[in-house]
């Protein structure tokens, strides 16, 4: 009933859904590595999706800011204290392009590690409307961004914590969306 009403086309059913998913699995490290097991109907291709894997697609594909930020939250919540779903977040491959180009690579064939969280970075560094749901989405995707920083396992190749934080880019990144976000609260306080 929850899957079926994460991924409907409808803003308070996906809403609702993602909101009763993560209460569900808060503070629950037991629930949250059963949840990494799930498989729902298959790609065209015939290989089954994760249910993580497809919370990132519906993200991906969503353009109405509250299904964004409902899958969000729920993905915070579930890679948070979890370095296993961290782990498979980072693995798991995207078939979304990342500015324009798919993460599959010419020669060999492979599909990029990391290129979830590349398509998210490359989708917060190019938003230019500034709008309020617009900044939650940028500030649930900085968050999302940093728990995959903090509760990474150094397991995945490419992902250790030490890479991802001595990156001068991803930390002036996060510096100045966290400023951005910071800022237009601020603003937006004195309306």
């Amino acid at each position: 009933l929850l899957c079926g009403g994460l991924f409907s086309n409808d803003v308070l059913s996906t809403w609702f859904s993602s909101i009763a998913l993560l209460h569900c699995i808060r503070d629950n490290p037991r629930l949250k590595e059963e949840l990494l097991r799930v498989l729902l109907a298959s790609n065209p291709d015939g290989t089954p999706v994760s249910l993580l894997q497809q919370c990132f697609q519906w993200l991906v594909q969503a353009n109405r800011p509250q299904t964004r930020i409902g899958i969000l939250q729920l993905l915070c919540t579930w890679l948070a204290h979890c370095p296993a779903a961290v782990r498979r977040f980072l693995s798991a491959p995207s078939n979304e392009p990342v500015n324009g180009v798919a993460s599959q690579s010419a020669s060999t064939g492979s599909v990029a590690r990391g290129a979830n969280l590349s398509v998210l970075i490359a989708e917060v560094a190019t938003v230019v409307n500034e709008d309020e749901t617009e900044v939650a989405v940028r500030g649930l995707i900085t968050l999302l961004t940093c728990i995959c920083v903090l509760f990474n396992s150094n397991d995945v190749p490419g992902f250790d914590r030490y890479v991802s934080v001595s990156s001068s880019y991803v930390l002036l990144f996060l510096f100045a969306v966290f400023v951005s976000i910071f800022y237009f609260f601020i603003l937006t306080s004195y309306y």
